[in-house]
């Protein structure tokens, strides 16, 4: 890679980051749902402009939402731009990651991608910050905060794991039931789960002692990750959950 495009790939990594700030912030506010993602399209121009630079500088082809042909805020309906809204800032990591492996001396952790995005949204910035634990913990908590919402259950770790889970009386459904492998897979993804909440969420809520590096919480992350996508996977029994 010749000095020149090294620079300019570091200078549209400082640009992705910008954007992404600027969203992380729509994100974590507490505006009501109608209203929250009114930016929707100028994030989607945005992110078209970087895309573009990115192609020109790497000769890859990555996806971008066409702007030109959205509505505006006043008539477009608020999930729509939620879709939208989410689904930039899901494109944005993928291309941050990709930059990150590109740039020259950089140690990459190669996980960024395969992060679920309400995992990365809670933990990441911690992350890149060095602060190892917090990233742990808010990814753990970001996790059993999904499962409490899909479960519809007011409670935590291993009793919110078992009732959520239960082989004999699921609210959530991992696996086919009726038959013995769909029964181990279900009561595996439990086990998961609840030392998921032994072995990490716990230990890092009730002490400031931790030996985690950045490979170490990485592999926290990435494990949440996996857990929450076999969360957005999952079906409800009928007549329970949220």
């Amino acid at each position: 890679m010749s000095a020149n495009n090294a620079a300019d790939l570091h200078g549209l990594l400082v640009d992705v980051k910008a954007l992404k700030s600027s969203m992380d912030r729509t994100l974590e506010g507490t505006t009501e749902d109608f209203a929250k993602w009114v930016s929707f399209k100028n994030v989607a121009r945005s992110h078209a402009d970087l895309v573009w630079r990115y192609n020109q500088l790497t000769g890859e082809s990555l996806s971008y939402y066409d702007h030109t042909k959205m509505k505006g805020s006043t008539d477009t309906i608020w999930p729509v731009m939620k879709e939208i809204f989410e689904g930039v800032y899901a494109e944005l990591n993928l291309m941050e990651g990709r930059i990150k492996r590109m740039q020259p001396h950089h140690d990459p952790t190669g996980f960024d991608d395969l992060l679920h995005p309400r995992i990365r949204r809670a933990a990441i910035r911690h992350y890149h910050n060095g602060d190892y634990r917090n990233a742990s913990l808010d990814g753990a908590t970001a996790l059993f905060d999904m499962l409490r919402e899909k479960a519809g259950l007011d409670m935590d770790g291993e009793a919110l794991c078992n009732q959520a889970f239960s082989p004999s009386d699921p609210i959530i459904i991992l696996s086919e039931m009726v038959t013995q492998s769909g029964q181990n897979d279900q009561r595996g993804f439990m086990d998961m789960f609840r030392g998921f909440y032994r072995g990490v969420r716990n230990p890092k809520a009730h002490t400031l002692v931790h030996d985690l590096n950045a490979t170490k919480s990485a592999q926290h992350l990435v494990t949440a990750s996996m857990l929450a996508r076999r969360l957005d996977e999952a079906s409800i029994a009928p007549g329970k959950g949220g």
